[in-house]
């Protein structure tokens, strides 16, 4: 077994599978491409606003579990202050799609951009994320973007789930820190005006969002060091050219 978390390393040696610590390949991917004035010049979004990027999540049946709460506490938060918002579009999304989505939800006087093949520039360059739980949020903690976690499921999902998964946190960046380092918003408590109100209070307090962004810093080594896909290729190299005898008894 190749893990890319610290963590799992142990669970596997305990349950008796050989296993490899090869680091997160993502280490080497979140990199973004723009620098802060090419960024907002390109997709013609204004450098001096308040930038939050919205991230929904990568499959269809999530986003519209997930984008139209974003949507509402975006209209709220475009009657009080001057803010604009990027929906970045996973490559699995068409971006056709997301804009009829966000035509149908979105009700504010705010900018909704969405974009493609950006993510990581978004991330890179706003003020603050909205993310869904899962991979997204182990990317903007390497970009140690101050963010809220957020995700829902269907009613019956949600039903059988709490009886399936005990975790004291749903996202990988609370579940590597042992703390509850960014907010989550799950299921009920996911709600258009109570991530408003969140919103407003991390764009409010410097202080919160440096705590965060202090949080999320010291995890960065837990995430490995650079060149995981080759550490994971030459595993599995030594793997195939171990002699057959040793192979069927391992």
């Amino acid at each position: 077994m190749l893990c890319i978390f610290d963590f799992e390393e142990a669970m596997y040696r305990q349950a008796g599978v050989p296993v490899e610590y090869v680091g997160h390949p993502l280490v080497d991917l979140v990199r973004p491409h723009l620098s802060r004035e090419e960024f907002f010049a390109k997709f013609h979004l204004e450098p001096e606003t308040t930038t939050i990027v919205l991230l929904p999540g990568s499959r269809e049946t999530e986003v519209e579990f997930n984008l139209p709460p974003m949507l509402d506490a975006a209209s709220r938060l475009a009657l009080t202050r001057r803010i604009q918002f990027i929906l970045a579009a996973a490559p699995t999304l068409s971006p056709a799609w997301l804009e009829s989505m966000v035509a149908q939800c979105y009700v504010g006087r705010a900018s909704v951009r969405t974009l493609t093949q950006a993510t990581y520039d978004a991330l890179r360059h706003s003020d603050l994320g909205v993310v869904a739980s899962g991979t997204a949020t182990v990317e903007a903690a390497m970009r140690q973007l101050p963010m809220i976690v957020v995700y829902r499921v269907s009613p019956v999902s949600w039903f059988f789930g709490k009886f399936m998964v005990k975790v004291p946190f749903y996202s990988m960046v609370n579940l590597l820190a042992g703390k509850p380092i960014v907010p989550e918003l799950i299921q009920k408590d996911f709600t258009g005006p109570n991530l408003a109100s969140r919103v407003e209070y991390l764009l409010d307090h410097a202080e919160a969002r440096e705590e965060m962004v202090k949080g999320l810093r010291e995890l960065i080594p837990r995430f490995g060091a650079a060149g995981a896909i080759q550490r994971a290729a030459a595993a599995v190299v030594r793997l195939l050219e171990r002699p057959q005898a040793s192979l069927e008894t391992a």
